[in-house]
């Protein structure tokens, strides 16, 4: 089994919000097929389409898998965008790029990839937020008063638990 884990910033309004979940079954993921290339659209929208997964800021997330030879054109518009390239290899820009990569584009570009052979990867990115942020381990914040007070209750266990789980992992040092 393999997985992919990503963060995404909360606004700076809603950076201390309650933690929540949402579950979607995968016939409510909307699929885009063009061309050679299949697009699961997990979140945000994209060639017309458009994710039910609820979002805290405007984003994009979505798997590709590309057949040999196949074409994927995007515009980034107002977006920071980024392909996460998992398996094969694509041509983008003039340049070859091997599997485990992240290709980042700048807002406002056209993104052309070309699959080399049997390509998997993810597309994910979103409008820039204004405000700088800070991480540690699994903290975010956009202070450093709100990090280390992040920090010092995770150390005091004063954070819920998650239902079912007994380890504590300490904070790293």
């Amino acid at each position: 089994m393999e997985g992919l884990q990503a963060w995404v910033a909360l606004p700076k309004d809603q950076e201390e919000c309650d933690p929540s979940f949402q579950h979607y079954n995968h016939d409510q993921i909307p699929t885009i097929e063009e061309k050679g290339v299949q697009i699961q659209l997990v979140a945000g929208s994209m060639k017309g389409k458009a994710s039910p997964v609820k979002t805290s800021s405007p984003l994009t997330y979505a798997k590709v898998e590309m057949k040999p030879g196949s074409e994927l054109v995007l515009e980034s518009g107002d977006q920071e965008l980024a392909f996460y390239l998992i398996q094969g290899s694509v041509e983008t820009e003039g340049q070859a790029v091997k599997t485990e990569k992240l290709i980042v584009f700048e807002k406002g570009s056209t993104i052309h990839l070309k699959a080399n052979d049997g390509t998997l990867g993810v597309i994910l990115g979103g409008i820039p937020l204004p405000e700088k942020r800070l991480m540690f381990w699994n903290f975010v914040a956009t202070t450093p008063e709100k990090l280390e007070s992040a920090k010092r209750r995770w150390k005091e266990r004063r954070f819920d638990p998650i239902p079912g789980e007994t380890e504590f992992i300490p904070l790293p040092e």
